[in-house]
């Protein structure tokens, strides 16, 4: 009998992980409405070699060539670091890079217990989210993103793609040398957002002088716009989507991006407002019909 409780207890702690002092199950697999398997929470290199994920696990690991120079200048400064990694099973940058930064630490013999890898959802619900919430107050907007702490304190980090390579990426940042991740415009929105509020970013003609040479392209403030949406962090996302159309007064997306936000959190005549805003950006499309549709639904909702 005792022989049996301590077997169970080896398979228990077999599933679990202490992470920031609390034990967790690792490599928590579910499968959507859709049929869909993806991991969630905090996970490990076991659950990514399993299948499903076993398959482009495995050809992006093996197909990768390393750069042993750039290893070997980084290689005894890496391990003064912890790393945390937020990615999606279901993502295809994070099916790409994840089995490459896999590869690159264990090129260097990097000690695993100082890698916390965590799965977030693509759900709407919980969209670039873990069940356990370790994304929080991390600003995760797009996956994957690769974070180097060293003494507690985030230093830098590698956001959905690396500019060069992995290893040249980490290399610049572990160095000290100059490093500026993709979508650096969007942590700065939320710094400004953190220090002088969401109004400052919807209002303001500073903001958008200020932020005009560093957002050059619509589609990275849409994207951050969703994640505090579907946080439902309206506010927010209300501020960034009307930066967004006022940075790109020519395109339907911001606007478009802007209606909706406004129609979830129930301000139907704003909503209203913007889909007809992104109509006018546009030619005859199918867009147009859709918009036309919205249109149509809502002025008959605000009538009633």
């Amino acid at each position: 009998m005792k022989k049996n409780r301590y077997v169970f207890i080896l398979m228990l702690f077999s599933l679990l992980r202490v992470v920031d002092g609390h034990a967790q199950e690792i490599n928590l697999s579910v499968t959507d409405d859709r049929g869909n398997t993806k991991l969630l929470g905090v996970i490990d290199k076991d659950g990514l070699t399993q299948d499903p994920f076993k398959t482009w696990f495995d050809q992006h690991y093996e197909s990768y060539e390393t750069n042993s120079k750039s290893i070997r200048s980084i290689r005894s400064e890496l391990k003064n670091y912890e790393i945390k990694v937020f990615m999606g099973t279901w993502c295809g940058d994070s099916r790409q890079e994840v089995p490459r930064f896999y590869k690159i630490l264990d090129k260097m013999n990097f000690p695993m217990e100082k890698l916390t890898v965590i799965a977030v959802d693509n759900s709407r619900n919980n969209y670039k989210k873990s069940p356990t919430g370790e994304e929080k107050g991390r600003n995760i907007h797009r996956v994957p993103t690769f974070i180097f702490y060293k003494d507690g304190k985030e230093v830098n980090r590698i956001v959905e793609h690396p500019k060069e390579s992995l290893e040249a990426d980490m290399a610049r940042i572990l160095l000290s040398k100059e490093y500026s991740p993709n979508y650096s415009s969007i942590e700065k929105v939320n710094q400004v957002m953190g220090q002088k509020g969401a109004s400052y970013i919807k209002d303001s003609p500073e903001a958008v002088d200020f932020f005009k040479t560093l957002v050059t392209n619509e589609n990275d403030l849409n994207g951050y716009g969703y994640v505090l949406l579907y946080a439902e962090s309206f506010e927010k996302a209300i501020a960034v989507f009307t930066l967004n159309t006022k940075l790109f007064p020519d395109t339907m997306n911001p606007y478009d991006s802007l209606a909706e936000a406004y129609e979830i959190s129930d301000n139907k005549a704003k909503a209203l407002e913007n889909y007809r805003l992104a109509l006018m950006t546009i030619e005859e499309s199918a867009a147009v019909v859709r918009l036309r549709k919205k249109i149509e639904s809502l002025s008959i909702a605000k009538e009633q």
